[in-house]
């Protein structure tokens, strides 16, 4: 621009501010709201490329269309901010249907009782009161809804009858092929499918679609239990990880929450805790390690580490400090939702955000086990025969199948410094019992044992010249893994390091789940 004389020695310059950004206005590029495969919802999120777009919310996607706006978009740009779009209500998933068979050879009783456990779940598609029927093996089985009945189905995956492959799994219609097709197939446990020998039958009478003297036994919820998933979207999130034993009780000490919400987050990570300090009495150090979930002991994928954790909320590596603890709630009842803000630590993982006990506990306190994942309540109104109030209250209560858990270090008769307890993630079916769809839908729930490891004999907590193999006080909701005691079964025998050929703080080594992600 031209320079204009005012006085001797100065001078005016015109300067064009047409395209400069107001002062201190930070570039948040175009905005997107829409559907991704992962990510927070209803959380602006500013991103500057496509790879980081990739990394929040997934890739390219033929059921979304926002990653390829997002794509081209940033072929041109280099600032995106990104809102996810979640569901903020109640979700109708369908009257469910528990896939329930006895434990033993040659046991045949009603599908949902005690002595079955529950293997699967299906739900309908449509609204409807009618029962669904079961009769049958776990290998050789017969399914009726609605009048219409399919025989020859199975449980074993390996089968060209698996239930998954004749029925379908998409909730929202069947497809070309699916059999019985009001029906959906919901979750599959595969991992104790090969547990269960009995067989189920009801007795001979009529029920509603099957012939007189077809032994058909309900597998259909109670009343309208479980036919709903409440509360919205929601984050996965880990149980609560526990002290070590002291004389049968144990405290709460921490949890963790994924920072993106939807069904995705289920089964994508796993927590693993090891160099846990046993002899240390104030505030022992561990290490915690996120790792992929699919990933496999000889070869750990581990997303993010933190070594040194304590519990003292006043050291610089105070666990709740190291992760951080800041959330985001949602008040779903503004359009759109509204956003709040707690927390006393700033997000440093980028995987999850951590809870505290905040209720305390004693100043000797390590991680030394978890609590067990919930699971819905298998009820049914009883057998198919007689009316529905007479079912109703001769209702039966069957078992969810519970997460598969590795309880040893030892491969051979030799210790195995690479083998990590805890759930069995290799196991088929895991990811199903982790959905919130079985883990805490709607109505009465209930929880797998946790998993509890005495790793000191001060854990024991009893007296005597033997105290070694003395049975130990523990708490009656855990599955309790003894690490020191001569007659444990489970670990090469040593009271002194816990397993022989592990040096002293390799020996507690164990990973737990997240679950209950939901997309709403």
């Amino acid at each position: 621009m031209a320079e204009v004389f005012v006085s001797p020695g100065v001078y005016t310059q015109e300067i064009d501010d047409t395209f400069s950004p107001p002062p201190g206005a930070a570039a948040i590029g175009a905005a997107l709201v829409g559907y991704t495969k992962k990510g927070p919802a209803f959380l602006p999120t500013t991103v500057n490329s496509f790879g980081q777009f990739r990394d929040r919310f997934g890739g390219l996607n033929p059921e979304f269309y926002m990653p390829y706006a997002a794509n081209s978009y940033l072929r041109n740009s280099s600032t995106l901010s990104v809102t996810r779009v979640l569901g903020r209500g109640a979700v109708a998933a369908g009257t469910i249907g528990f896939l329930s068979f006895p434990k033993l050879d040659g046991l045949s009783m009603s599908a949902v009782s005690g002595g079955c456990t529950v293997v699967g779940t299906i739900r309908k598609r449509t609204s409807g009161d009618g029962d669904i029927l079961l009769s049958g093996s776990p290998t050789n089985f017969s399914l009726s809804s609605d009048g219409t009945i399919v025989t020859g189905l199975s449980m074993d995956e390996a089968s060209g009858s698996y239930i998954k492959k004749v029925m379908g799994t998409d909730p929202q219609g069947s497809h070309t092929g699916e059999k019985l097709t009001d029906v959906y197939v919901d979750a599959v446990f595969d991992y104790d499918v090969g547990n269960l020998n009995g067989t189920v039958s009801g007795a001979a009478g009529t029920s509603s679609g099957v012939a007189a003297g077809t032994p058909f036994s309900s597998i259909t919820a109670n009343g309208d239990a479980f036919d709903d998933v409440t509360g919205g979207f929601a984050a996965a999130q880990s149980p609560w990880f526990v002290s070590q034993n002291a004389a049968g009780a144990v405290q709460n000490l921490f949890r963790f929450f994924t920072r993106s919400h939807g069904q995705i987050e289920n089964n994508s990570i796993k927590f693993q805790i090891s160099n846990v300090e046993t002899s240390v009495s104030s505030f022992p150090q561990f290490t915690l390690s996120i790792r992929n979930a699919n990933d496999d002991d000889n070869r750990p994928e581990i997303l993010e580490s933190y070594a040194n954790l304590n519990l003292n909320p006043n050291d610089p590596n105070y666990i709740g400090r190291a992760i951080g603890d800041r959330r985001v709630s949602y008040d779903l009842t503004q359009d759109p939702p509204e956003l709040l803000f707690d927390g006393d630590f700033p997000n440093k993982s980028k995987l999850v955000r951590i809870e505290m006990n905040t209720g305390g506990y004693p100043d000797d306190s390590r991680p030394a086990g978890f609590r067990g994942v919930g699971s819905i309540l298998a009820q049914t109104g009883g057998p198919a025969e007689g009316d529905a109030t007479a079912r109703e209250a001769d209702g039966l209560t069957g078992v969810v199948a519970v997460l598969p858990t590795v309880t040893n270090q030892v491969r051979d008769g030799v210790v195995d410094k690479i083998k990590v307890m805890g759930i069995n993630f290799a196991s088929p079916g895991v990811s199903d019992r982790l959905k919130k769809t079985i883990t805490s839908a709607s109505g009465s729930t209930t929880a797998d044992p946790g998993i509890l490891f005495i790793s000191t004999t001060g854990e024991l907590g009893n007296t005597g010249s033997n105290v070694e193999d003395d049975t130990p006080v523990t708490p009656s909701d855990f599955t309790v893994v003894n690490m020191v005691s001569s007659n444990s079964g489970n670990f090469v025998n040593s009271t002194a390091r816990r397993c022989q050929g592990l040096e002293d703080n390799e020996a507690l080594k164990f990973v737990a789940p997240v679950f209950g992600g939901w997309d709403g």
